[in-house]
C-alpha cells in the first residue's frame, strides 16, 4: 500500500515537472521566434 502511494507521488511530481519544462519550453520558443523574425 505505502509503495504503491509512494510510486503515486513520484509520478505526480513528475508530471508537474514535465507541465512545467513544456510551457517553459514553449514560451522560450515564442521568445527566440519574437527576437529572430
Amino acid at each position: 500500500m505505502s509503495l504503491v502511494y509512494g510510486n503515486r507521488v513520484v509520478y505526480g511530481g513528475v508530471s508537474v515537472f514535465l507541465n512545467f519544462v513544456g510551457e517553459l519550453y514553449e514560451k522560450t520558443v515564442f521568445v527566440v521566434d519574437m527576437l529572430c523574425f
